[in-house]
């Protein structure tokens, strides 16, 4: 493994700078409050929503979580088709795919209404990990890999 160093640093801290960061979060979703009589809208967001480790690690979760407790959207950052992806399209009440566009993603997302929203692969794709920032108006969690299903809610 290589690291970065002195202008090798600056020249991916620059590029990084460079993207877009889309509307607010907040803009998108200040006139949309809870309604706690109804289903918590949860969303799982990933690239690897196909057969690949996130895909097998998280779609069991996905199908047994309680339909009377939660409406479940699986937001997909790419086009697959598999076994895997074919079970989490019909594991999830609504399954949506997501524009590579970080800008449109974002509103896409903002759109969908989630009460929560989880990042299933933090870090592992770049434009998952670049429409993270949205979380600033809604709950999100990070799903531990390793043991019992763990929550991180920010």
């Amino acid at each position: 493994s290589r690291s970065l160093h002195g202008s090798e640093l600056c020249s991916v801290s620059s590029r990084v700078a460079t993207i877009p960061r889309g509307v607010k979060w907040s803009e998108l979703t200040a006139s949309r409050p809870r309604n706690r009589s109804r289903r918590i809208r949860v969303g799982f967001l990933s690239r690897y929503f196909r057969d690949h480790t996130i895909g097998n690690l998280n779609l069991g979760r996905i199908q047994r979580l309680s339909r009377d407790d939660f409406e479940v959207t699986v937001v997909s950052a790419g086009t697959f088709h598999d076994a895997v992806a074919e079970g989490f399209r019909q594991a999830a009440d609504r399954f949506v795919t997501v524009s590579s566009n970080v800008g449109e993603a974002r509103q896409q997302i903002a759109g969908l209404g989630l009460d929560l929203l989880v990042f299933t692969d933090v870090g592992m794709d770049p434009l998952t990990s670049t429409v993270q920032p949205i979380r600033s108006q809604i709950t999100t969690a990070v799903a531990r890999k390793s043991g019992p299903p763990q929550w991180s809610v920010r």
